[in-house]
């Protein structure tokens, strides 16, 4: 393999070693919580830390009886170091949780701590062995303490190298000591080299729980935004069947409507006229034995055409013949000249580029809200004219229908049943109903013709 290629390859994985050691956080809120989660990491088991250090302090100290066992002040020296190492960290472990600066400032109460135990331990190190440098030695463990401290790189750097520093100057102010000694200059390059270990696999870890904090608050948020989610669709899942419901009780209102208002049309009208024919047929075999049924039968003529036009009403009302056979068109044109000639209103009716044949869902609801909004303005708006009128445009095909009567206030526009009715025809095609003006009113009502199929 090329050296190249080694080195292309080499520098790749550096890379992506370097980012992934850096901080993923995507915005500073996110990196903010991360502090706050160190910090508070950091105020919880620091003091378990350091009364795990004054036990092990304590439990260990048996053993120097055997390990200096030819060296009765070593012994000494160590026992009381023992002991010191021991109250300071008990003293720190317990003094720090109950202060607010502590809980503010957690990472610099455990670099301090840090820098304490690494200051007693460097001035011991030369103390009871007299300055030998083969104890200093024993220093090179102690950057590894570092690793256990949540800090970011810059400030893990700056604090290991201090504690590093602050146990060579401690050893070296002893009096019992000498930097002169041979092995001590090696020994403090082989301490530095040991310092950046700890930086590298302490900073590794502290990447590691900064992901694992990051992937697992995603999760939450992403938990959260799904919950809120879920709440919403059951939010519109509740109200689109409250709709489908009430839509479901006004279908069936205006099914139980139109057969009321069809049994009052065959009651009143075509009941009335069917009894008038039944007298005037008798009548007429009556006066037929005297010859005198001319009259009869012209009045009987009439009822007849009385009785189609009740029947014509009827199964306008239904639906009109003229809907399948001629269009919508010719229907309302038919349902106008209806309604002015039982009224006495003026009814204009108006259509422009309409295109035929529409489809018949589309032809049905018009002609239906026609029906219903042309009612609407005779019983109730005090109308003297109403115009009716009907254009086809590049989405569809609208219907307008404006009278001059008393018109609705804005809090009632579209809140009456009728309108309601007007209203849930033209949304079922995927169209919109409007109502207008307060000196008359004018409704507009737009379908499309692409989806009403």
């Amino acid at each position: 393999m090329s050296e190249p290629l080694v080195s292309e390859r080499l520098r790749r994985r550096l890379g992506d070693l370097a980012q992934w050691l850096a901080d993923p956080g995507r915005d500073e809120a996110e990196r903010a919580a991360f502090t706050a989660y160190t910090r508070q990491l950091t105020a919880v088991y620091w003091p378990w830390l350091g009364y795990g250090l004054a036990a092990a302090a304590i439990l260990w100290w048996p053993l120097d009886a055997v390990v200096f066992h030819l060296y009765p002040r070593t012994r000494w020296v160590y026992g009381v170091y023992r002991l010191t190492l021991a109250a300071m960290d008990i003293t720190i472990a317990t003094a720090l949780p109950k202060l607010k600066i502590a809980h503010r400032h957690a990472e610099l109460g455990a670099i301090i701590a840090y820098i304490a135990n690494l200051a007693l331990t460097g001035w011991v190190l030369a103390e009871g062995p007299r300055g030998d440098a083969l104890w200093f030695y024993f220093s090179f463990m102690t950057p590894q303490f570092s690793v256990l401290l949540l800090v970011p790189l810059g400030m893990r750097f700056y604090a290991a190298f201090l504690g590093s520093a602050v146990i060579v100057a401690a050893w070296g102010a002893n009096p019992s000591s000498s930097f002169a000694t041979p092995g001590v200059t090696a020994g403090i390059s082989f301490l530095v080299f040991c310092t950046l270990l700890a930086v590298f696999i302490g900073h590794v870890l502290y990447a590691v729980l900064r992901r694992g904090f990051y992937l697992s608050r995603r999760v939450e948020v992403q938990r959260e935004d799904l919950a809120m989610l879920a709440d919403r669709l059951e939010r519109r899942v509740d109200d689109q069947t409250r709709a489908l419901r009430a839509l479901h009780h006004r279908a069936q209102d205006l099914r139980a409507q139109e057969r009321h208002d069809i049994a009052r049309d065959l009651h009143d009208d075509l009941g009335q006229e069917l009894t008038s024919l039944r007298l005037l047929v008798g009548l007429g075999r009556q006066l037929q034995e005297r010859g005198q049924g001319d009259e009869v039968l012209n009045e009987l003529d009439e009822q007849i055409g009385r009785v189609q036009q009740s029947l014509r009403r009827v199964l306008v009302a239904l639906k009109p013949r003229l809907l399948d056979e001629q269009g919508l068109v010719e229907a309302l044109r038919v349902l106008v000249r209806e309604l002015e000639s039982r009224s006495g209103l003026a009814i204009p009716f108006e259509a422009r580029d309409v295109p035929e044949p529409l489809p018949a869902p589309v032809s049905t609801a018009l002609f239906r809200i026609a029906q219903e909004a042309l009612n609407n303005a005779l019983r109730h708006a005090r109308a003297s004219r109403v115009d009716v009128r009907l254009i086809g445009t590049s989405a569809g095909v609208r219907l307008e229908i404006e009278d001059d009567g008393a018109g609705i206030a804005p809090g009632r526009i579209g809140s009456g049943q009728g309108t309601l009715g007007i209203r849930e025809r033209a949304e079922a095609l995927g169209g919109d109903a409007r109502w207008s003006g307060q000196s008359g009113t004018l409704l507009t009502v737009n379908l499309p013709l692409e989806d009403s199929s």
